[in-house]
């Protein structure tokens, strides 16, 4: 991509003797009818190699969230170029089999589905658009949401040489499941003293928990 390239052209006449023409009339030398109108050209050379950019996922395509996460953001790049304005179409939609996000209807489901376009300006290298993931109390595997890219505008490709293009949210389950705690030791006999152990809460924070046992 060199951009477009400019060069002259300059027309003269041709020096007739130097050719060994001579046209004269009693010794002196005569028109032969040549003449030059405009003798100055430019010439522009156009650069057909793609300007306006490649629009995509990140590496990838694979973005990852906490089912009590909210919003998420969906970063969309556009590299290999960033003139004029472009635009791309987004959507999402259930993921595959068997874990497949489901999309809120009646205010039951994983994400609420959402599309739309995004527009690039001149110079703008990234967009972002958000996918709203809702919570729940049940323990649940990692549901996944594909995210699709399709139609670009204003010159602009996309990164996958087949339309429309996909990658996968990942909604990761916040809660953890009910695990017992341990099982009682029968040659644990009567006295007191102290206990220690450690107790790992929801999410990944690590509590020390003292427990004193009394003989009664």
């Amino acid at each position: 991509m060199d951009g477009n390239q400019t060069f002259n052209v300059n027309l003269s006449l041709p020096n007739l003797s130097t050719l060994g023409v001579t046209n004269t009339l009693g010794g002196v030398p005569i028109p032969i009818g040549l003449a030059l109108g405009q003798d100055t050209a430019t010439i522009t050379i156009v650069d057909n190699d793609v300007a306006n950019g490649t629009i995509g996922l990140i590496t990838g395509g694979l973005y990852t969230a906490f089912e009590n996460g909210g919003s998420i953001p969906i970063t969309v790049l556009r590299t290999n170029g960033s003139s004029g304005t472009v635009t791309i179409s987004y959507l999402t939609s259930q993921g595959p089999t068997p874990n497949g996000a489901v999309p809120v209807v009646n205010g039951l489901g994983d994400f609420v589905p959402t599309n739309g376009t995004l527009t690039f300006v001149d110079g703008q290298t990234n967009s972002t658009f958000f996918v709203q993931v809702i919570d729940n109390s049940t323990n649940n595997p990692t549901h996944t949401v594909t995210l699709t890219l399709f139609n670009p505008t204003g010159g602009a490709t996309t990164n996958n040489a087949v339309l429309p293009i996909n990658g996968t949210l990942s909604i990761l389950d916040n809660e953890v499941a009910n695990v017992p705690f341990g099982n009682a030791d029968p040659a644990f006999g009567p006295g007191s003293g102290r206990m220690e152990t450690f107790l790992r809460w929801r999410g990944s924070v690590r509590r020390r928990l003292e427990v004193s046992i009394a003989n009664k």
